[in-house]
């Protein structure tokens, strides 16, 4: 038995997995690498501002409640090689 040529292709190796934090307040943007196919984004959001005073109620307190706190979203998104995602990082929320 004779063998004749043969053909073999490697698997393509995932990328590796790379983190990027965006923390300053502004507008960045991010561009997809080569070979990415998704991303998981885990975003959080800052908290909110204090509550305002008020006039005095009938107990004598005077102000509101605080802010909210942040939320946090986690998920994967499919996305393709040269995208070009923005990013806009904001602030808490100020009393």
């Amino acid at each position: 038995m004779s063998a004749g040529p043969a053909a073999a292709t490697a698997p393509e190796r995932a990328a590796q997995p790379v983190s990027k934090t965006y923390s300053k307040p502004g507008k960045d943007s991010f561009k997809v690498p080569g070979r990415v196919r998704s991303l998981t984004v885990d975003v959080i959001g800052a908290g909110g501002a204090e509550g305002g005073g008020g006039p005095v109620g009938s107990a004598g307190v005077r102000g509101g409640a605080g802010g909210g706190g942040g939320a946090r979203i986690t998920c994967t998104v499919p996305v393709q090689q040269g995208w070009q995602l923005p990013i806009v990082v904001a602030t808490g929320g100020k009393g």
